[in-house]
């Protein structure tokens, strides 16, 4: 069951409520008497009777088998709702009727499927009945010999005891870990906490249950919390590779990197067993993370040489972290040494070359970033099997005429219609940005991927320079002569992939407009926080990763001059919710007036059936916010990034196979309208006739603007 339509159905409470009283009804028709379990009992007893055989003893197995198999399989499926019918419609209304009575795993399992379905209320009204469930039946073996003192009854006691113990622990993961996924912290720590103080705990939470609760605090960004929980897990010795990985991913988050170093010191994870390792060189990897995030180069090389002598392996990431801390002094040599290190040790990535290239052009050295990217495309290219983006390149330079870039943009959307699909801003859907496009703007686009958006903005911003040139001209036809043509309008297009970024430049290149538009290499994070940076900014396009929208933008807003505007593609497809809700402040509602936003509904370019919202924001916050590079996104509400993770998560799976966009599209489209109702209204009448043919709305067949 979707977790989208919890808004508008029962509460999952009221679900697991109405479910055991259709039970209780069942049981008290049949005469039932003591044997409710829901109701009381410690789940001790199973109730099967004092005269039950080996043949009955045997289909209760059975019967316990099926049960949890099918809980199971509504748990993989994330249908929280069957779960619970069947949990409640499968305990025996007497003893004659069959059916098998739930135990601790069945329970287990239901929260599982409630946690899957993000019902994390469900799965804490579970819980408590959970807690009294009896424990599986135990395999049935040939009775053991008595001794003279019972030992064989008195280990069989303890066996007993503790797989209740074990059943009720992996019952209370299983509701914190429904906490965690519905990016619920506060409610995890709260459950955490309850099995502390809990008599029946076995003797204390072990290491998953502080894993969990961790990881939670990390996705509801509370570091804090994360450490605290930390410090209590090696208090009762359930401190793991794991929950300090998770802890210093917590620290990462929030750019905490003096606590990330503190911690990695304290855990001294470069003696871990060797079971332990690879979490380990994660956890290492995670602390330098922490520190590149926070921009502390010098600490990001004092790791990385800490963990060289002694011979931890460090893997692709933290080697471009070094790359970076390294490009960030504007030692280009440096950084492409360290290049070279990391392929002789095949520790290196598509984002090592990426780091190294943006060291070169951050440098001024663009030509050896040219030939890093020049080399990249000569590899690829050669290889038996090319992505789509080298065949594009290919299928322009075969039909398009060089230095001709309406032909090369026709060429592309050309390709896209006949060939292979390319999520570009064609069409109808790239009406939006060209209508944000004033004369003399200066464009930074973050994410160039093949720059056919670069492209469309300096043919527009050409256009325009041409006609007030002409509008000139009739007036004053001196004025020309008098006045001598300005600087070619320019556009900076950023691309972290060097693959990507060596297709665009060749393409703009190809279309004659390299004096109108530049392609730069490496992460847009990189490039605001540079001295020198990206300058001021007229109009910023976002087109890169829409996770990464709200932080880029909050990284930008020093930029950004008056009245600036924002135009953010891809926020419904795949989705951007985190940066919904930096700019409508859903966060934090005293920043709710910073833009003036337009949302505008479009269909994907050649994708029909698939939607997509491009959002035009005007920057008019400067009065009421002095934002700097250090300033931190709004902070989203819970439900914003249960979304935001799901979306991470497909989008994971769409480099592997394919992804039902539609089908998740039909999900989050409605929830995302609802949290959005308060701060968006359909703009009036009088400003239909302004907008772009084609374009439909997010509400009521209008376009969307926010309340002012």
């Amino acid at each position: 069951m979707a977790w989208g339509r919890l808004g508008t159905c029962t509460s999952p409470a009221a679900l697991v409520r109405a479910a055991g009283r259709r039970w209780c009804r069942r049981a008290s028709g049949s005469n039932l008497r003591g044997r409710i379990w829901s109701d009381g009992g410690s789940g001790g007893g199973r109730g099967c009777g004092t005269g039950r055989g080996a043949g009955a003893a045997k289909r209760a197995q059975l019967e316990e088998a099926r049960l949890g198999a099918a809980l199971a399989a509504c748990a993989r499926s994330a249908a929280w709702q069957r779960a619970l019918d069947v949990l409640f419609a499968s305990a025996p209304v007497d003893a004659g009727s069959g059916g098998a009575e739930p135990n601790t795993l069945c329970f287990g399992a239901a929260m599982s499927a409630c946690g899957h379905g993000l019902a994390w209320e469900a799965a804490l009204e579970l819980l408590p009945r959970a807690l009294r469930a009896p424990a599986p039946l135990p395999p049935q073996r040939a009775p053991p010999s008595a001794g003279p003192g019972g030992g064989a009854a008195t280990s069989a006691v303890a066996a007993a005891a503790d797989a209740a113990a074990r059943g009720r622990s992996a019952c209370r993961v299983a509701a914190m870990r429904a906490c965690e996924v519905a990016h619920q912290w506060e409610q995890a720590v709260a459950l955490l906490v309850c099995t502390l103080a809990s008599s029946d705990a076995r003797p204390h939470p072990d290491a998953a249950a502080f894993a969990v609760v961790i990881s939670a605090c990390d996705r509801g960004e509370a570091w804090r919390a994360a450490l605290e929980v930390f410090v209590a897990a090696k208090a009762h010795d359930a401190a793991g590779a794991l929950a300090t990985r998770l802890a210093l991913k917590a620290c990462a988050r929030s750019r905490s990197w003096e606590a990330a170093l503190a911690l990695l010191a304290e855990a001294s994870l470069l003696e871990a067993s060797q079971a332990e390792e690879a979490e380990a060189r994660a956890a290492r990897v995670t602390a330098v993370s922490a520190c590149d995030r926070a921009r502390q180069w010098e600490a990001v090389l004092a790791c990385v040489d800490t963990l060289r002598n002694a011979d931890a392996q460090l893997g692709a990431a933290a080697q471009r972290c070094a790359i970076r801390a390294v490009g960030s002094a504007r030692l280009w040599q440096g950084a492409l040494q360290l290049l070279e290190e990391a392929r002789e040790t095949e520790q290196v990535d598509a984002w090592c070359l990426s780091a190294a290239a943006w060291a070169c052009e951050a440098a001024g050295r663009r030509a050896v970033a040219a030939y890093l990217l020049a080399e990249e495309l000569r590899v690829k290219s050669a290889l038996a099997v090319a992505p789509k983006e080298l065949r594009l390149l290919e299928y322009i330079r075969r039909l398009a005429p060089r230095g001709d870039a309406d032909a090369t943009l026709r060429t592309i959307e050309r390709f896209a219609r006949e060939r292979r699909w390319l999520k570009i801003a064609g069409g109808k859907k790239g009406r939006p940005l060209l209508s944000s496009v004033q004369r003399g703007d200066r464009i930074v686009e973050l994410g160039a991927y093949v720059g056919y958006s670069a492209l469309r903005l300096a043919l527009k911003l050409q256009a325009l320079e041409e006609e007030e040139e002409a509008l000139a001209l009739a007036r004053t036809p001196e004025a020309l002569v008098r006045s001598p043509r300005g600087k070619p309008p320019r556009v900076v297009a950023i691309e972290g992939q060097p693959l990507m970024a060596a297709v665009a430049r060749a393409i703009v290149s190809h279309a004659g407009a390299e004096a109108a538009v530049e392609i730069r290499t490496g992460r847009a994070a990189d490039w605001l926080a540079a001295p020198g940076g990206l300058g001021p900014i007229d109009l910023l396009v976002l087109d890169h990763r829409g996770a990464a929208y709200h932080e880029d933008l909050a990284a930008a807003e020093p930029n950004l001059r008056t009245g600036a505007r924002v135009v953010a593609d891809n926020v419904l497809h795949p989705g951007a919710p985190l940066f919904l809700a930096h700019i409508f402040g859903l966060g934090q509602p005293s920043l709710q007036q910073r833009y003036r936003t337009r949302l505008y509904a479009v269909e994907e370019f050649e994708h029909r059936g698939l939607d997509d919202w491009v959002a035009v924001c005007r920057w008019v916050g400067k009065d009421r916010r002095s934002p700097s590079p250090r300033n931190p996104p709004c902070p989203a509400p819970p439900e914003l990034r249960r979304w935001a993770a799901e979306i991470e998560r497909l989008c994971r799976l769409s480099s592997s196979g394919p992804v039902d966009w539609v089908g998740f599209q039909a999900r989050f489209q409605p929830a995302l309208t609802r949290m959005l109702s308060p701060h968006v209204v359909p703009t009036p009448s009088r400003h239909k006739q302004t907008l772009p043919s084609g374009v439909s709305s997010v509400a009521e067949g209008r376009v969307c603007s926010t309340s002012s």
